[in-house]
């Protein structure tokens, strides 16, 4: 429905496996966060080149790991959505079980229920996309184990600042 990647397999195993037993532990998270801004300007450019998008002003916004603890049922973790102005493109890797059942990642016609993609939780995996106004998606839980994720948006940091101000505005508006 919109350019992207999907990659299998994306880490070593031996890295990936690690991500889970670690996932939780601020030093292994930090080690892996300096290492990723040490390389940061030649990710960007690779990914710039890939989607044929000037990357000058974005760099990584700082990531986030989630545990979804997995449910009885498939249920929506998220409501469908895209993501804020400043957010450009989206990295999410998953991690967990290597027989999944449910935990896909899906891309969503508008704001419906309509599909337009599908991508079966799979360990190891990455999903990248530019995020604009178009690009409509969510994701479910995997049924009966945790699904975990790493999420690394790419940013332009002084709109993400401004966004950030924003909603502390509109919600010290609600407050009063």
């Amino acid at each position: 429905p919109w350019p992207h990647v999907e990659i299998n397999n994306f880490l070593q195993e031996d890295f990936a496996n690690d991500i889970i037993t670690n996932f939780g532990d601020q030093n292994f998270r930090d080690k892996w966060w300096e290492y990723l801004k040490s390389r940061e300007q030649e990710y960007l450019k690779l990914i710039g080149e890939t989607f044929n998008h000037d990357m000058t002003d974005l760099s990584f916004e700082e990531f986030n790991w989630v545990p979804w603890p997995g449910t009885e049922t498939r249920e929506r973790l998220k409501p469908i959505h895209c993501d804020g102005a400043a957010k450009k493109f989206q990295i999410m890797m998953y991690f967990g079980t290597k027989t999944p059942n449910g935990g896909e990642l899906t891309f969503n016609e508008g704001n419906s229920e309509t599909i337009a993609k599908n991508f079966p939780f799979t360990h190891n995996k990455l999903v990248m996309w530019p995020s604009t106004r178009e690009t409509w998606h969510t994701f479910y839980s995997l049924i009966g184990d945790t699904r975990y994720t790493l999420n690394i948006p790419i940013s332009n940091e002084y709109e993400a600042l401004e966004q950030k101000k924003q909603m502390l505005i509109i919600h010290e508006e609600k407050l009063e």
